[in-house]
Formats: structure tokens, C-alpha cells, sequence
């Protein structure tokens, strides 16, 4: 049969060029894309530059001494807090003895007789995948295992790149805050029945000040913000304020918004609707979580 030649893609089913397939083919060399442990990094329950993080971690690419050492952009490869070991991932994140100090916090009983044994991999793959509760905080061990791994990586570049050491307890104790609100994050949204009360904004005494704030974090990236808006008595806009705060509760988002307000604009006298008086009361039990 006469026909004229055409082109085909090979390494697509359907021989049409499709991005996917190209990507696959020239991974393939470097890893399995079936294996089911890359499906166990990216369904972990912490936000997703956590996850990508631990993928990172999980191909041991993070830049440490000894990877800038691999990639001839380092002076040495040693650990710059023990100074005695090469400083790979599975060292920064476990075997040294800054961050066997955070991981010795908790109990024997939370993690498997093998933790300080497994290779690279195996140990970080075990601890994702255990999703039993911590009694002592209610959160799932994979979340605060992450939570941890994170907060260890962010104290070893703080103390390179803008010394500023950190004490073990003060990692394990960020490690665990956050482990909480990557949980909360993730919850499903609260159902509330239809209010039929009508709703309309009251304006404070002459000489004070309204200050409306809302807060709120996303479900998906649990990124959240905060706005507020300032009104006098007769309801005229005098300010306001967006911005974005990373990961936070609504609560403390406006704990931190009413503290920049008042730095902001000086404001002495505040007139505080019912709602607001939430924080007020709850404030006490917070602790600090950044320096201003």
C-alpha cells in the first residue's frame, strides 16, 4: 500500500506527543513514578510545601553541607553544630545531637524501636504512614512527625544564615504548635443552621474608635490572612488593612492583626463588639509565636 510517511510519538498508547508521557520517559532512568510511596508523600496531612519538603528529604536533596559539597559549591561537609559528622539529610533531620535532643521529647512508646536505625527512606516512609493518635495532644503522629522534620531544617538555616540559635525545646515546642494547626486546617468546616437575626453594625461613643476584624485560613493550603477595618461613630471609613500571615488559627491571626493595628496607628481608645471580647478572653492562653 502507497501511503505517505507520517510521524508518530512512541512513547505514547495513542503515538500523539503528550507532556506526561515525555516527563515519564525521561524519569523513568531516575525513579519509579509507580512506586506507592510518592503517593504516601503527596496525601500526607500538612500543607503542601511540607510535602514538598519531605520529597525533597525523601530523594535526599536538601542542601546541606554534604549535597553543596556533591555539587561543588561547599567548603566542607561537616555539620556545623557537632562539627564531627558529614552533614547529609538523614543527619540534620535525626543523628545529630541537636535534633536526637528534640526527637527524645517524647515517649519511647510514640515511635518504633527503630528510629535511629532505619535508612533515610525507610525511616521517613515508616513515620508518614503511622497515623496514630499522640494521646498526650491528640494529633496524628505522621503530621507531627512532619511538623517536627520542618521546624528542625528551618532552626539549622536560621542558625547559618542569620545566627540565631534555637534551644531544642524551643524547636519541639514550634513543632508541635504547628502540628496542631496543620490538623485543624485540614478538619471539615462547621455547619451552622440559618441565623434569622438581623444584623446591622452599631457605631461606637463619640471619640472612640471601630475596629471590625476578620481572619480566616484556607482548608487546601491552610494559608491564612486577615483585614481589618476602621470606623468612627458615624460609620465613615477612617483605614483599613489586608495581609497575607502564613499558617495561623482565626484566633491568633486577630491577636497579631489587633497588634499591628495599634502599632500601625497609634489608637488608644477602642470600642470592642461582643465577638472581639472572644479574644480578649482567650488571649491569656496563648503564647507568644514570633518576635516583633
Amino acid at each position: 500500500m502507497d501511503t505517505n510517511d507520517f510521524i508518530i510519538y512512541r512513547w505514547n498508547p495513542k503515538y500523539v506527543f503528550k507532556t506526561k508521557s515525555t516527563y515519564f520517559h525521561l524519569a523513568s532512568s531516575s525513579w519509579d513514578f509507580t512506586n506507592p510511596c510518592w503517593t504516601d508523600i503527596w496525601k500526607t496531612r500538612v500543607p503542601q510545601r511540607l510535602r514538598l519538603f519531605l520529597w525533597i528529604a525523601f530523594r535526599d536533596r536538601l542542601m546541606t553541607n554534604l549535597e553543596r559539597c556533591r555539587r561543588s559549591v561547599g567548603h566542607h561537609p561537616y555539620c556545623t553544630t557537632c562539627d564531627t559528622h558529614d552533614e547529609s539529610t538523614l543527619h540534620v533531620l535525626r543523628d545529630c545531637k541537636f535534633a536526637r535532643e528534640v526527637w527524645l521529647y517524647f515517649s519511647p512508646a510514640v515511635y518504633s524501636p527503630t528510629f535511629f536505625t532505619e535508612s533515610l527512606q525507610a525511616w521517613l516512609l515508616s513515620n508518614i504512614n503511622c497515623h496514630d493518635l499522640v494521646s498526650d495532644y491528640s494529633i496524628p503522629w505522621s503530621t507531627i512527625f512532619v511538623s517536627i522534620l520542618w521546624q528542625l531544617w528551618k532552626a539549622k538555616n536560621e542558625h547559618v544564615f542569620n545566627s540565631i540559635p534555637q534551644s531544642p525545646t524551643a524547636v519541639w515546642n514550634k513543632g508541635i504548635f504547628w502540628a496542631h494547626c496543620y490538623m485543624e486546617s485540614f478538619l471539615p468546616p462547621l455547619i451552622r443552621s440559618p441565623d434569622s437575626r438581623s444584623l446591622h453594625w452599631t457605631g461606637p461613643e463619640p471619640g472612640w474608635v471601630c475596629l471590625n476584624v476578620d481572619a480566616t485560613v484556607s482548608a487546601s493550603t491552610s494559608f491564612g490572612s486577615v483585614a481589618s477595618l476602621f470606623r468612627d461613630q458615624t460609620g465613615s471609613w477612617l483605614s483599613g488593612f489586608q495581609k497575607a500571615i502564613g499558617v495561623l488559627r482565626p484566633l491568633q491571626a486577630e491577636l497579631w492583626r489587633y497588634l499591628l493595628d495599634f502599632a500601625l496607628f497609634g489608637i488608644k481608645a477602642l470600642f470592642l463588639f461582643r465577638s472581639n471580647l472572644t479574644v480578649l478572653r482567650q488571649s491569656s492562653s496563648l503564647k507568644p509565636i514570633m518576635r516583633i
